[in-house]
């Protein structure tokens, strides 16, 4: 029983952090000028969404606690890598290292709470990091491309 709440406690600090992580990734940049980074990061969150929905589909993997067969990859992985990477960005420093360190702990969260296993987490950051990283490649290719005032135009 004890064991039980412990992983419920687990489950709820790893909604409650991947919840605020993509809240402060997408409001956060607030200054003139700020909606290209928050349109950026809804994308880059969407894309993640959408990846990780078509894996569950392609590869069912049953979860540790046995609950359904939509373990392989961690959304909340994917979505808290992904935001720390787009808060880091932003904020370098203080807020960066604290948003890795959240998502970090989240990621912990899902081991614990039996939602996942360890592969699914390191998968789920590794896609949550390389969309992020694809963005940014795509975002310098079309500012080379186009120049920097066209995207800004936009």
């Amino acid at each position: 029983m004890k064991q039980k709440r412990i992983r419920k406690a687990w489950n709820l600090f790893g909604d409650i952090g991947r919840g605020g992580l993509v809240a402060a990734a997408t409001l956060l940049p607030d200054r003139p000028g700020s909606a290209r980074p928050r349109v950026n990061a809804g994308l880059c969150l969407y894309a993640i969404k959408s990846a990780v929905s078509v894996l569950k589909k392609v590869v069912p993997e049953r979860r540790p606690d046995g609950e359904d067969e939509e373990s392989f990859p961690s959304e909340h992985a994917a979505q808290c890598v992904a935001a720390a990477m787009i808060i880091e960005r932003e904020y370098p420093g203080q807020v960066g290292a604290l948003a890795y360190g959240l998502a970090g702990a989240v990621c912990l969260s899902r081991i614990e709470s039996r939602k996942h296993h360890p592969r699914d987490v390191i998968a789920g950051a590794a896609i949550g990091a390389g969309v992020v990283w694809a963005s940014l490649r795509l975002h310098r290719w079309a500012g080379q491309r186009f120049g920097p005032r066209q995207l800004l135009r936009a």
